[in-house]
């Protein structure tokens, strides 16, 4: 499947398009698509040393900012980012 991915991404179809062009179910596209992003960012943390900041700054993919104070709990920022 990485394959298909790759030739979905040098296509310049929509999703829609390859998936219909290839015989394979959007879905299916979706996952494998979703499934190597997930795979290429890793861990998803850093650790920031040195840094001194009173809040941190999530920004979502649709715009909506949301400021945490820094003294807040890993585990809590890491429910507040996952979607």
């Amino acid at each position: 499947m990485l394959a298909m991915v790759d030739q979905y991404r040098a296509s310049g179809l929509t999703q829609e398009q390859f998936s219909r062009e290839k015989g394979i179910a959007i879905s299916v596209l979706r996952y494998w698509l979703a499934k190597l992003r997930q795979e290429n960012n890793g861990p998803g943390f850093i650790q920031l040393d040195g840094i001194i900041q009173q809040e941190y700054r999530i920004v979502y993919p649709n715009g909506i900012e949301l400021y945490v104070p820094s003294q807040t709990p890993i585990a809590h920022i890491q429910q507040l980012i996952q979607f």
